[in-house]
């Protein structure tokens, strides 16, 4: 992470500070403590500017001059807005692509969030580095910090979120020492002893934004405080963030007074009398009724006329419906890697599974290998890899006559593009097959998506998972006359 090493000044400035790759070198700690939220600059332990900040800054630059069109992300325009226009010009139009994945964006720009294992491994190695006694601001702190974590262990939660409400009817004492803990945390931490600790202003913001979070009770709550817990350690974080992102892309569209274009494969739902309407995506983006103008979809009848839907029989679709619990899994993997070989043996070009959970693609990988399908063909999404890099390798199998199997999850079910446009359509066989291992329900964690589950129940949760469903979909025919795709 030092952009005076070697290794940094070979791939260049910008390339040294890609998420995938911090992501890839530091499994266990949040990529919230690097993200750039507000406008003080961001130093290391020397006191010097870190590459990422003069990056933004020359963004920035770039953006007040006379440019007349901006190009940014869902997430920079987001933080424009949390920073009221400082990093960005305000925005006259507002043209936005894959627009489904806004309030995502704008949410999680606006959460807080603060690992308790990444907090207290940086304490510790802060406290031995400098030889700090008990009496230190930052050995109290990893006392503290110890001492929460034990707070949480005892919520009893079974799931991979929890949510902390102090004036509610369950457990107010356990709240409250949560909350005690937490403010002695963000105090330590703001400490004279504690500021050259790395990190150490992430970890104090974050505290103090979910002290005052969980603090604030009755009406007057519009943030909400989750616990959420790794996957497989079960490592505890804090999360504070609004339970609706309205206010923020209220004022996004307020500023956006000459017009707004939202584009996506996937704004409309259809309702239950087989209407397709756009209420859903209206009401989640907060657009003002005054405003919005809902054309009817464009829909190349190429979409559902090239595929063939393979629907399974009664008897294998019992086998294929997955367990209530994880630890049931073993017959159901069996299941679905079986069909997934059928597939890949009888399949004309590439295939695709899009799944969503990488406890599955690995396991799906062992059987596949197991039911002799060539470890070449194989290519199995991982967190610590870039999904480009796995696209890669997807299209070096194909172009070695492989027809590959893929199994992917996540970016792989809305913003991918398996064409091959060095054949003509009826010859591009890059992908053919797409199967669905399992349906794309709650995958969308943040504060506002679960609050929008605790206002309106099942709907929310379906709606969603409609939306990633037939985004999924699209991955198979991305241009027209293409022939041999199967579902």
């Amino acid at each position: 992470l030092d952009p005076n090493r070697p290794l940094a000044r070979s791939i260049g400035k910008a390339a040294a500070w890609l998420t995938d790759d911090l992501r890839r070198i530091a499994t266990t700690t949040p990529i919230e403590a690097f993200s750039l939220r507000s406008g003080k600059p961001m130093q290391d332990a020397n006191g010097h500017m870190g590459e990422a900040v003069a990056i933004l800054d020359q963004v920035r630059e770039c953006s007040r001059s006379d440019a007349e069109v901006v190009f940014c992300t869902h997430a920079m325009l987001a933080i424009m807005q949390l920073s009221q226009w400082r990093f960005g010009p305000e925005p006259a139009v507002l043209i936005v692509d894959e627009a489904h994945l806004l309030e995502h964006a704008v949410a999680t720009i606006n959460t807080h969030a603060v690992s308790l294992y990444s907090l207290r491994v940086t304490l510790s190695r802060y406290v031995r580095s400098r030889g700090l006694g008990a009496g230190s601001a930052a050995k109290k702190a990893v006392k503290v910090a110890n001492e929460l974590q034990q707070l949480i262990g005892n919520l009893e939660a079974t799931g991979t979120q929890y949510t902390l409400s102090i004036d509610g009817p369950d457990k107010p004492h356990l709240y409250q020492r949560i909350l005690e803990n937490v403010g002695a945390l963000a105090k330590l931490l703001a400490s004279k002893g504690v500021e050259t600790m790395p990190h150490a202003e992430h970890f104090r913001e974050g505290l103090r934004k979910i002290h005052k979070g969980l603090g604030v009770t009755g009406e007057a709550r519009t943030d909400r405080v989750d616990v959420s817990y790794s996957p497989d350690r079960r490592y505890p974080s804090l999360q504070c963030g609004p339970s609706s992102v309205g206010p923020q892309l209220g004022s996004i569209w307020k500023e956006a007074s000459e017009g707004v274009a939202l584009a996506s494969a996937t704004l409309y739902v259809m309702d239950a009398f087989g209407n397709t309407r756009g209420d859903y995506m209206r009401g989640l983006l907060a657009l003002p009724w005054g405003r919005v103008d809902t054309p009817l979809p464009v829909v190349d009848p190429a979409i559902y006329r090239t595929p063939v839907l393979y629907t399974p029989s009664a008897a294998k679709c019992a086998m294929l419906i997955p367990p209530s619990k994880e630890q049931d899994a073993e017959p159901w993997h069996a299941a679905v890697a079986a069909s997934l070989a059928s597939v890949a043996t009888s399949a004309a070009g590439g295939t695709l599974a899009l799944c969503t959970a990488y406890r599955d693609i690995d396991a799906l990988r062992l059987r596949l290998l197991a039911a002799h399908v060539p470890e070449d063909r194989v290519i199995a999404q991982q967190p610590n890899v870039k999904l480009s890099a796995t696209l890669d390798a997807f299209r070096a199998a194909h172009a070695k006559g492989l027809r590959p199997v893929m199994l992917g999850l996540g970016g792989a079910w809305t913003g991918i593009d398996l064409t091959d446009p060095s054949v003509p359509p009826e010859r591009d066989n890059l992908l053919t097959d797409l199967v669905i291992v399992r349906m794309p329900v709650g995958l969308n964690r943040t504060n506002s998506a679960l609050a929008r589950i605790e206002r309106s129940g099942t709907a929310s949760i379906s709606n969603e998972a409609l939306l990633t469903f037939k985004q999924g979909l699209g991955r198979l025919i991305r241009r027209t006359g293409v022939t041999d795709r199967r579902i």
